[in-house]
């Protein structure tokens, strides 16, 4: 089992109800459209960087392609995407892409983060995103939501990992499709998708 911990330094949502998860008011399912013209896909993010625990500076691009998955401890949506996100990891990370999860919720401090990543099985980098600030500027709102990031520090994708939180009923890979685009060096087909999942509450100025 590999367990990591990542401290973030340097370095979002229409409400629709959906019942049939067992989950508290708190944790309540939304699902976002992919109106984010702030953070617009195709932007360069090149010159944001972060380190981790052990004080290893990462940058986006720098010839690494970079899928960061936003989770969360207490969304049962994201907890079900544990398995799918660590085969993915196994698959493309001998092909330049580095795939971070990314705690922005402001209850979701470091160490619960290490304590879900031991428990869950997390088998990539686990970073707790001080003040959320990592999620603001990639656009992210909720759990289980990703943004790839190209070689080049362009942001590529952001929304969902696939069409549905039961895997045996998955027909759209969407995370999959996205990186083995960019690992061809073909053009991502749907760069934004719609992402249900729980919110992420932020830390309050």
């Amino acid at each position: 089992m590999r367990n990591w911990m990542m401290v973030i330094f340097s370095f979002g949502a229409l409400p629709v109800v959906a019942t049939e998860l067992e989950i508290n008011s708190a944790q309540r399912l939304l699902q976002q459209t992919t109106d984010r013209a702030s953070v617009p896909i195709g932007e360069s993010l090149d010159g944001l960087a972060f380190n981790d625990s052990r004080g290893q500076t990462y940058s986006f691009g720098q010839g690494h392609s970079t899928a960061m998955v936003f989770l969360s401890v207490s969304c049962p949506l994201a907890k079900r995407y544990t398995q799918r996100l660590n085969r993915l990891h196994d698959q493309f990370m001998n092909e330049g892409v580095r795939l971070f999860g990314v705690f922005s919720n402001r209850e979701d401090g470091a160490e619960a983060v290490i304590l879900h990543a031991d428990q869950m099985g997390v088998g990539f980098p686990a970073s707790r995103d001080t003040n959320g600030y990592l999620a603001k500027q990639l656009g992210a709102q909720m759990t289980p939501q990703v943004v790839v990031v190209d070689d080049e520090g362009v942001r590529r994708y952001r929304g969902a990992i696939d069409d549905n939180r039961y895997e045996h009923r998955v027909k759209k890979k969407y995370l999959h499709d996205a990186l083995a685009a960019i690992v061809s060096g073909d053009s991502v087909v749907q760069p934004e998708t719609k992402t249900m999942g729980c919110s992420i509450h932020f830390a309050k100025p």
